[in-house]
């Protein structure tokens, strides 16, 4: 009797436990570089919907792609706002025929430099 007392309470724990998971995943907040839902329903690869989201930029070398709407592009590729002008590290620059657009990786977070702050010397690559 007392080990299947303590295996129904072992299972009751694991419910428990189950439960506050689920519980706090669904409280987590949304990661920006989640493809949306969208990605592998009927269309396949077409140009991203009106109101891109970029969610990822990956630089090697020369080579630089954007995740945009789950859609890895190209400077060249094209997008429902334009065609792909300039990658950088956190925005990418589409061109369209009201002028640029630019879509940014954190679009909720500006870069300022503090009125006291002094300039700081970048380090030099070094490349074999």
């Amino acid at each position: 009797m007392a080990q299947h007392l303590s295996s129904l309470s072992r299972w009751i724990f694991a419910a428990l436990c189950a439960g506050l998971a689920t519980a706090s995943l669904a409280d987590a907040p949304r990661d920006p570089t989640e493809p949306p839902a969208s990605i592998g329903s009927a269309g396949g690869n077409t140009a991203a919907p009106q109101g891109s989201t970029l969610q990822s930029v990956s630089i090697s070398g020369k080579q630089r792609y954007a995740m945009i709407n789950g859609i890895m592009l190209k400077v060249g590729d094209t997008v429902s706002e334009g065609r792909i002008v300039k990658i950088t590290e956190n925005s990418v620059i589409v061109r369209s025929a009201n002028g640029p657009v630019t879509l940014k990786l954190f679009p909720d977070i500006d870069k300022r430099v503090h009125p006291d702050a002094k300039p700081t010397r970048q380090p030099s690559v070094r490349r074999n």
